[in-house]
């Protein structure tokens, strides 16, 4: 596409990134990450956020998102999934992505980081279900969270289990946390949705069934191949399988089409 500036001139070719929906310059090699990724998150296994924001903070990346959001819509995109947390520290109940996402016509699928601990600890399931539902109280008390599409709590955890653990046990303890807390965020608040979006969909054939709630639906990151295909197996015919909920494909790659066809 054709990047614009807040005038609508047109002064650089520019794509869009699927992950972190940022414009992305042609021949713009070696210039990610910087201004068009996460300006605030992990780097070498470090907290590099500014002091005074919290790790996925929205308020890191209020300018990105004046630039890129108008853009989005241009194009022609009805929703996007941001990796930032969506609720304010500085406004709280007004939060800027949502209201950029309102007067640019956008829904928008809410992050909740999760990151790498012991989920089988219970201090840390009850920590994570108390907070998620305190999240999503600060973000439905939003002026604009109707803009809010689902929240999906993590991202493809089941790759990035403890280490130091087991893994079996871990999967089970993340999904049945997962079920409590989409459980008590919906009987919060009754008309929200939640998702997850594990790595491809080995954990929806295994742990649908430790998540009750109607108003959940599973995501997931799709990389395995021409048109959703590996040599074993076709995603949509292994879905039907696995589960009868919505799914939501959040992430996929090149690899996932047939360039011998076009």
């Amino acid at each position: 596409i054709e990047k614009w500036d807040v005038d609508l001139q047109r002064y650089e070719n520019h794509l869009f990134r699927g992950m972190n929906w940022s414009a992305y310059p042609v021949g713009g090699v070696g210039t990610f990450p910087g201004e068009y990724g996460f300006v605030c998150g992990w780097a070498n296994g470090e907290n590099i956020c500014p002091a005074g924001y919290r790790l996925h903070d929205l308020e890191s990346i209020v300018p990105i998102m004046h630039r890129d959001f108008p853009l989005i819509s241009l194009i022609g995109a009805n929703s996007i999934r941001v990796f930032t947390r969506v609720d304010s520290m500085i406004s709280p109940g007004s939060s800027p992505l949502l209201a950029l996402a309102d007067a640019n016509d956008l829904d928008v699928f809410a992050h909740y980081p999760v990151e790498t601990v012991d989920f089988t600890d219970a201090n840390q399931r009850a920590f994570f279900i108390n907070d998620f539902v305190a999240y999503v109280a600060a973000v439905e008390g939003d002026v604009n969270s109707h803009r809010v599409a689902a929240y999906v709590f993590g991202n493809e955890n089941n790759i990035r289990w403890c280490t130091e653990c087991n893994q079996t046990a871990q999967a089970n303890a993340f999904y049945s946390m997962l079920g409590l807390l989409v459980s008590n965020a919906t009987t919060a608040f009754p008309n929200i949705l939640v998702t997850t979006s594990p790595a491809d969909i080995a954990d929806i054939q295994n742990y649908d069934n430790l998540i009750l709630s109607s108003n959940f639906f599973w995501s997931t990151n799709i990389y395995r191949g021409f048109s959703f295909n590996n040599s074993n197996s076709n995603l949509f015919l292994d879905l039907l399988a696995a589960t009868s909920r919505p799914v939501v494909i959040t992430e996929f790659g090149v690899d996932s089409f047939d360039n011998s066809t076009g």
